[in-house]
């Protein structure tokens, strides 16, 4: 797991979930930032490991980068990395603050061809997950498909309960039994693909207006 640091006040957010997924998978932890080429590599250096060793890391579980394109340093130092789940934490800005500011987030998924875990401002500072439910919500398009590898590697990884599979259908007013089968149909196909994963997943449309 690499997990994406600012070293701000608020930007360890993320390494509760991640100490926990690192003690559920039994998997490594490298903690990441990107400074300005400017910056000592002392400062960040002292910083990243005092965070490594108060999450139980080895203090040597770092890497301080030095450029002034954050998101294009992320993604560089993990291309060819498949095994590798980057973790950010995220602030959640409105689409039009985000826009207006720039985001490194969502720079980075623009281009980064590898999952990414996003940790909201919304999460408990002291999060512990015994069993992580996926909980994969799709629509009536092919785009979730490519999740199927993802979600498997996840399910193995961390040990994770069986993954639920969300379904918002924009439909007012009471169903029949067959406009609720149909409605469902989608949810189920995904569902197969799951199971030939070697999956278990569950189903559950909700509707809305």
């Amino acid at each position: 797991i690499a997990v994406a640091l600012d070293l701000e006040a608020d930007g360890d957010r993320a390494l509760p979930v991640v100490r926990t997924l690192s003690e559920l998978g039994d998997v490594e932890v490298e903690l990441l930032t990107v400074d300005s080429p400017n910056v000592p590599l002392a400062a960040d250096d002292f910083e990243l490991s005092r965070r490594a060793t108060a999450n139980g890391w080895p203090a040597h579980s770092y890497a301080a980068l030095r450029s002034n394109d954050v998101a294009a340093a992320i993604v560089e130092h993990l291309r060819g990395r498949d095994d590798v789940l980057l973790v950010m934490a995220t602030t959640a800005r409105r689409p039009v603050v985000g826009h207006l500011l720039g985001s490194v987030t969502e720079q980075v998924l623009a281009t980064i061809d590898q999952p990414v875990l996003l940790v909201g401002p919304g999460v408990p500072a002291e999060l512990r997950w015994t069993a992580p439910t996926p909980v994969l919500c799709i629509d009536d398009t092919d785009t979730a498909e490519g999740a199927v590898p993802m979600v498997a590697a996840w399910i193995h990884t961390f040990r994770s309960a069986r993954p639920c599979i969300a379904e918002v259908v924009a439909r007012a007013g009471l169903q029949t039994d067959a406009q609720r089968d149909l409605d469902a149909s989608h949810a189920r196909q995904y569902a197969s693909k799951l199971s030939a994963a070697g999956l278990d997943p569950s189903c559950r449309v909700v509707y809305d207006v």
